[in-house]
């Protein structure tokens, strides 16, 4: 009826499938997706798309593949879903909207990560054309949450406590751009991007004891980068 388009798909592959073009071997892969898209208000299409996928692997040098980590070895779960929306009214700054969320269950490194993005744009092009004015305004905004747990069994086979101690990371990026030009073959394009990550970590600095009495939170700046 014109409100849009719809879709889903299923994949299952067995280990003991195998063809000469095989990326990946000696694997059970089972995956499945679907997307929506949302065309019928102009003024504010959509799209969202979901992907689960279920991967068993066995031992690393079973598998015929330089595709597959260690991180990958065993049975991992992973869950996926996003959305976006770009709200664009005639006249005014078209606004686009972001959310991700991802999470990555692997049960041999007893470790699970769940992302979970939040993003909004602005896109501006001033209907007045003056050589004192922006011909193009470009923002952006998002904000990225990364948390990794691990199970206690992580812990009796790590050789260092702080690789399996629990780890939240927050970052955010912000983005700003014009274009210039006040007279012809001239132009001017400042623009401005500055990134900041913080992580907060559960240390495990004893193995004495139990996990709870033996944690110190440190938190702490990771990443900072400007332009």
């Amino acid at each position: 009826y014109g409100w849009g388009t719809f879709g889903a798909s299923a994949h299952n592959v067995d280990r003991n499938f195998e063809t000469f073009t095989s990326a990946v071997t000696n694997q059970d892969r089972h995956e499945q997706d679907a997307y929506l898209n949302l065309t019928r208000l102009a003024w504010f299409p959509m799209k969202f798309t979901g992907l689960e996928r279920h991967t068993i692997t066995p031992q690393i040098n079973t598998v015929n593949s330089t595709l597959v980590s260690f991180q990958q070895e065993g049975d991992v779960r992973e869950r996926n879903f996003a959305g976006t929306g770009t709200l664009q009214i005639p006249k005014l700054p078209k606004l686009g909207l972001l959310y991700d969320t991802n999470k990555t269950e692997t049960s041999q490194l007893f470790r699970t990560d769940k992302t979970d993005q939040y993003g909004v744009t602005l896109d501006y092009v001033p209907t007045l054309q003056r050589a004192w004015l922006p011909r193009s305004i470009q923002m952006g905004y998002k904000v990225t949450k990364l948390k990794m747990d691990f199970a206690d069994g992580a812990l009796a086979g790590a050789a260092d406590p702080f690789s399996v101690s629990d780890t939240r990371d927050d970052t955010r990026e912000i983005s700003a751009r014009m274009s210039i030009q006040p007279k012809a073959g001239f132009s001017f394009n400042p623009n401005f991007a500055r990134t900041t990550q913080r992580e907060s970590k559960d240390v495990i600095f004893s193995t004495s004891t139990s996990v709870s009495a033996s944690t110190q939170t440190l938190v702490y700046d990771k990443l900072k980068t400007q332009t």
